[in-house]
């Protein structure tokens, strides 16, 4: 009888929802337009969670008017 042998291949990629997460955790003036593209392709009941999480982020950023003045 033979063995088997794992093959290391591609690895499996992460999720939409943690990529919009991970997102979100990171969320700045340059890939807050993504998040929300990201955010869009999601089905309605979920596109609520993660709108939430994403306006309490977006509530954080510095304002970038008082930045430029």
């Amino acid at each position: 009888m033979s063995t088997l042998q794992l093959i290391k291949g591609k690895q499996q990629e992460i999720s939409l929802h943690e990529k919009i997460a991970q997102l979100i955790a990171r969320l700045s003036e340059h890939n807050k337009k993504h998040c929300l593209e990201l955010i869009m392709a999601l089905e309605a009941e979920e596109r609520v969670l993660f709108l939430n999480a994403f306006m309490m982020a977006v509530t954080t950023l510095p304002d970038t008017a008082a930045a430029a003045a």
